[in-house]
């Protein structure tokens, strides 16, 4: 069970403009680039606008394999999000375990330790 994927989303704080903006869609797209730029495996859900048929963009949330998360180019985009503006937070979720962070010790924490947690039934073999 280490390939568990780890799901990081980005949760807007209360003055950031609305997730559809320009401007959070063009972070969310400029993140999505740089960990596939980095060699992470990364999926990146979208939302469709029905009313708009060009309507739509990145729900701020990335799916990677677990082992992939905690390496540094997941902890730099986590970084960059916390620090560009207060009361910014990210969800973590590894199968059905969930947390939010507000800084970026406290998601490598998390993400750590479910890795832990996940590869110890292999240590005991």
């Amino acid at each position: 069970m280490p390939f568990a994927p780890a799901r990081v989303s980005l949760i807007p704080a209360p003055g950031d403009p609305p997730i559809a903006s320009g401007a959070l869609q063009s972070t969310f797209d400029k993140f999505r680039h740089f960990l596939r730029v980095s060699g992470l495996n990364v999926s990146t859900p979208m939302f469709y606008d029905e009313a708009d048929a060009a309507g739509g963009g990145y729900i701020g949330e990335f799916i990677v394999p677990l082992p992939h998360a905690i390496r540094p180019p997941l902890a730099l985009v986590v970084s960059a999000w916390l620090q560009e503006r207060p009361r910014r937070a990210v969800r973590l979720r590894v199968g059905e375990i969930e947390a939010v962070a507000h800084t970026t010790q406290e998601a490598e924490n998390f993400l750590n330790r479910e890795q832990q947690l996940r590869e110890a039934p292999e240590r005991q073999r």
